[in-house]
């Protein structure tokens, strides 16, 4: 497998696509996409993750055009709610609690832009968190990284243990990270010779 020799932009700082990103054995820059990430008024979570992806791209081709842009998002749901990012651990404590024992989807958007054009593809993943007791909450949230995870949810780190069971097909879209659907977007693109 060879990819086309271009300069390739992750518009993202999360460490984790970083190091999943690396996987592919692609040379690429870093380069976060800030923008205000806030719902629009009756945006569905599928409809946010995918504009949210588009913006992000959207926003580095402005400032790389020649480039090519790797960028995404990630939404946590239950029962069709948005789960955000905590950011205090009171609410760590409250999403933590109303996920106990249920199944919440995770909606993980790639998108790559390329000059004019822009591909998406969105995984969802199902995940089943654990039946949690306050004492394994409190526990779990004195770790602080959690707190700026949608969901509380920190896969790469102790949340997997919070985890009873995932259903995806595409297993890296927990991270954030579709790698399947990264591969076919650059395919697409003309990018990778399979």
């Amino acid at each position: 497998m060879e990819f086309i020799n271009e300069q390739y932009i992750l518009a993202s700082g999360s460490p984790m696509r970083q190091q999943i990103l690396k996987q592919l054995s692609i040379n690429f820059n870093i380069q976060p996409s800030n923008i205000d990430e806030t719902p629009l008024e009756g945006e569905l979570p599928e409809q946010l993750v995918v504009r949210l992806g588009r913006e992000k791209c959207q926003n580095i081709l402005n400032l790389q055009p020649d480039s090519v842009v790797i960028a995404g998002d990630q939404i946590l749901t239950f029962d069709n709610q948005i789960i955000g990012k905590p950011k205090t651990k009171e609410n760590a404590k409250k999403q933590l609690m109303l996920c106990s024992g249920n199944w919440v989807s995770s909606l993980s958007n790639i998108t790559i832009g390329k000059g004019e054009k822009i591909l998406q593809k969105t995984s969802e993943c199902k995940i089943k968190y654990r039946t949690l007791n306050e004492a394994t909450i409190d526990s779990y949230i004195q770790d602080e990284s959690c707190l700026e995870c949608a969901g509380s949810l920190r896969v790469e780190s102790n949340g997997i243990l919070l985890i009873e069971s995932i259903q995806s097909d595409d297993p890296f879209s927990i991270y954030g990270m579709p790698m399947i659907a990264t591969a076919e977007l650059l395919e697409h693109h003309g990018l990778v010779k399979l």
